[in-house]
């Protein structure tokens, strides 16, 4: 068996990812298996030592929420015969391979598009309010409970601050199953108490299908 063990099976676009990985194993004969943390580090420690325990994994895909919790049972795991190759983290401890983003860039680049956007619209004659400052209100729709997602979240934070014509007037967070009903929520509410903000930053795509449905119903 090959394991994906997830911090949830509920992100749509991690579930493609792993299903993808699986079609692939499975073509090789292997049997693929989701494994859900459901939001819980600890759990991604417990499922690692399951796998070693059942004597029939022979690899592990995961999709670590706490790198450094992971050292000690992914050395056991490659002691066990297992190899462990980990989706969007890099950690400092051998792993048998991983497939890693550079989540910070990514971030940064959203707040950069954002500027971007604004700035010719602007220059086009857009109605895009500004505030007395001459700065214009951004929301944020983040993750930060794994590794790859305080990367890019700190960045889209960062890298917002570091602007002169943003300004962040919200910080939400949704993620997993309830993903676009929450960020569809975490938008109207910014949108009632900011109907000036015309620029929302999404950590997925979920979210950010979430927050546009929002922006449709709200105009």
């Amino acid at each position: 068996e090959v394991w994906s063990v997830l911090p949830t099976t509920g992100a749509e676009g991690l579930m493609w990812i792993n299903q993808a990985m699986g079609a692939v194993m499975e073509g090789e004969g292997w049997t693929w298996v989701a494994k859900d943390a459901q939001g819980d580090p600890s759990a991604q420690v417990q499922f690692i030592e399951d796998a070693i325990a059942a004597g029939n994994v022979g690899a592990i895909m995961c999709a670590a929420m706490d790198v450094d919790m992971l050292e000690d049972v992914v050395a056991d795991a490659l002691d066990a015969g297992i190899a462990v190759a980990m989706l969007g983290a890099d950690p400092d401890y051998p792993i048998a391979g991983n497939v890693y983003t550079a989540y910070a860039i990514t971030g940064m680049f959203a707040v950069q598009a954002a500027e971007d956007w604004v700035a010719q619209r602007v220059a086009e004659g857009g109605n895009i309010p500004a505030n007395a400052d001459g700065q214009y209100e951004v929301t944020v729709d983040d993750y930060y409970d794994i590794r790859d997602g305080v990367y890019r979240s700190n960045a889209i934070v960062g890298t917002i601050e570091k602007t002169d014509s943003l300004v962040m007037v919200s910080e939400t967070s949704s993620y997993g199953a309830s993903a676009f009903s929450d960020a569809y929520d975490n938008a109207q509410d910014v949108l009632g108490a900011h109907p000036d903000c015309h620029i929302f930053i999404a950590y997925e795509p979920e979210e950010a299908m979430g927050a546009a449905a929002a922006i449709e119903d709200f105009c």
